[in-house]
């Protein structure tokens, strides 16, 4: 088995990945797991991969691999996230670890990613998913503190009167200039908030039903 760090590079933008591979075949056609690579490749981007220097096993490859991504961590068409040969955490794109920390996009790329999402919406099965995540005690994914823990009485009014009156973003909006304005529910919306609606109510009515008991 052969063991190597290699560099894959795009002869256009000049931005490039190092990493290490193992393999019997060399021309196997792989060029990295970096997140920059996979999106190039997404993107149909043509790459180009070579070996750098190869290693007699994979205990040496490591810290092979390692010297050449420190060597070329600082340079601004590196694209590895990390300056060690294992792969990332969460705790390394944290804070100040992050690559774009203390950056801000440009008016420009922020108006080419907001044109490139127009008109683009998710599928059903997408939908559904993300309909799943929030139902039950799964609505607190991203905030386990919460997990389980309803809102008392006088949160649930403090959240209401945030939104009460003037207060509202949408408050005095009408016709055009609500974000709704000209806009309509398909029969399938329709259909869903209606199930929604009666799901809802039946819910109640049981836990007015229990509290009687």
């Amino acid at each position: 088995m052969k063991h190597f760090v290699y560099k894959t590079y795009s002869d256009v933008s000049g931005k490039y990945y190092i990493g290490r591979h193992s393999t019997d075949n060399i021309n196997d056609g792989y060029q990295g797991s970096g997140l920059w690579v996979k999106r190039s490749q997404k993107k149909g981007n043509k790459l180009i991969t070579k070996i750098l220097e190869y290693s007699k096993d994979q205990k040496s490859l490591f810290k092979l691999e390692e010297k050449y991504i420190k060597k070329y961590y600082s340079d601004s068409k590196n694209t590895n996230c990390k300056r060690a040969s294992v792969g990332m955490t969460r705790e390394d794109v944290l804070g100040e670890k992050s690559p774009r920390y203390g950056k801000f996009h440009t008016q420009e790329t922020k108006d080419k990613m907001s044109k490139s999402q127009m008109g683009i919406k998710p599928t059903k099965e997408v939908r559904m998913k993300l309909s799943m995540v929030k139902i039950g005690n799964k609505n607190a994914l991203g905030n386990k503190a919460r997990l389980g823990q309803p809102h008392t009485k006088e949160t649930k009014k403090k959240l209401s009167d945030r939104k009460i009156g003037n207060k509202n973003p949408n408050y005095g909006k009408t016709g055009l200039d609500n974000p709704f304005g000209g806009k309509h529910h398909d029969s399938e919306t329709k259909k869903r908030i209606g199930e929604a609606v009666r799901l809802g109510w039946a819910r109640r009515k049981e836990r007015l039903k229990n509290k009687t008991k």
